[in-house]
């Protein structure tokens, strides 16, 4: 956020000096103001000091991470032989914070009792716009118009470097400037195409609100790319309502239920030593031979079973060795 900062005069230094309050620090989360003017009024009020805090949010400063990019890229020997550019894709997850597009900024940052002025509505690029919003890829200002909002917003984009190489630029701006360069690439658009309708390098107009345009020369080789809204989208991140969560916290509890059943049983079973009981009765049936006899009658079924088969499958070779000899007698 970015607040014009007015220097203090000398009267007022010396009737904050005189009245005990301190500076508001600007990068100060937590600043405390001591008033001892009424000590001097009362002796009996020294031990009551007036204390002032003013707190700031830390948001727009914090360190945490709020914005993350992966870039993949891909290239070819035929690509490189003919100089040509990787191709890359690209997903970034944004989260916009409500300082970023509600808050303003204070007339001077050390009158705690400024007004805030409020900000506009930022609007969002033209991946992430409405079509009826966009008209010859330049953002309208309609009734369709999305702007940014507080929430998770994910951009994914594909084609050439150039688009990786400019979403990493914009990393460090604010979206405000964001939306001045989204403007300053819209007039660069325009210019393109009226020199090459016209063939005569065309100067630039700036399209700004509430201000007119401003004009500069342009060199006439300067191409920038007018594929960018086809190949990137911009999205919101919907948060899940209430009442969807808790349709499906019913719906999984629903599914569950036997599993949580069954580990409630098992709990119980560990707690009342039944599980103990078990183990220590299996350790007996296993150590005092009928463990030992039960699977030496499995092995001698299992044993007496194929020796079944076999002798079945030898029986029904020797039918159809029976079979074919009488055949063969009778074709003779």
């Amino acid at each position: 956020m970015s607040a014009t900062t007015t220097p203090p005069s000398s009267s007022s230094s010396e009737k904050r000096k005189d009245s005990g309050t301190s500076d508001r620090h600007e990068g100060d989360p937590l600043t405390f103001s001591l008033n001892n003017s009424a000590q001097r009024s009362s002796p009996t009020a020294s031990s009551l000091p007036k204390i002032t805090l003013f707190k700031r949010g830390l948001a727009w400063n914090s360190p945490q991470v709020d914005e993350r990019c992966f870039i993949y890229c891909k290239q070819t020997s035929r690509g490189r032989a003919r100089i040509e550019n990787p191709e890359c894709r690209t997903i970034c997850f944004r989260k916009i914070f409500g300082h970023e597009v509600s808050d303003g900024s204070y007339d001077t940052a050390n009158d705690v009792n400024a007004t805030l002025k409020p900000r506009r509505p930022i609007p969002l690029p033209g991946e992430g716009q409405h079509p009826d919003a966009v008209s010859d890829g330049e953002v309208e200002e309609n009734e369709k118009t999305q702007n940014w909002k507080e929430g998770l917003y994910i951009w994914t984009a594909k084609g050439g470097r150039w688009i990786t190489h400019e979403k990493v630029d914009t990393m460090v701006l604010p979206l405000t400037e964001q939306a001045k360069w989204m403007r300053h690439k819209e007039a660069l658009v325009r210019m393109q195409r009226e020199t090459e309708r016209t063939g005569v390098p065309s100067p630039l107009r700036i399209r700004k609100r509430d201000e007119p345009e401003v004009e500069w020369e342009q060199p006439a080789r300067f191409v920038i790319p007018t594929r960018a809204i086809q190949d990137s989208l911009l999205l919101r991140i919907t948060p899940i309502s209430s009442l969807l969560q808790e349709t499906i916290h019913q719906r999984l509890s629903f599914i569950l239920s036997p599993t949580y059943k069954v580990l409630e049983v098992f709990q119980r079973s560990i707690l009342d030593g039944t599980q103990k009981r078990l183990f220590h009765k299996a350790i007996e049936q296993a150590t005092n031979g009928s463990t030992l006899t039960l699977l030496r009658n499995v092995w001698d079924r299992h044993e007496m079973l194929w020796k079944k088969i076999e002798q079945e499958n030898k029986e029904d070779d020797r039918k159809k060795k029976d079979r074919e000899v009488k055949d063969g007698e009778k074709e003779m």
